[in-house]
């Protein structure tokens, strides 16, 4: 999460980027009941524009 965070705003734009960040956030928030991370996970995985070019193995964990 730290270098995610970190490189957040060079890779903003990048739908796998942003798949990959929001399955972090939404993990982290699961394990540590943190609705906040939670809202941040979704707002994030909105941020993907088109889902057809998101790694696979990425694109299965985007089920939350």
């Amino acid at each position: 999460m730290p270098y995610l965070e970190k490189v957040r705003k060079e890779f903003k734009k990048d739908d796998n980027f942003n798949a990959a960040y929001a399955i972090c956030l939404h993990a982290a928030g699961v394990q540590n009941n943190n609705k906040k991370q939670l809202k941040e996970a979704s707002k994030t995985l909105d941020k993907i524009e088109d889902k057809v070019h998101v790694i696979p193995e990425l694109l299965v964990k985007l089920t939350f």
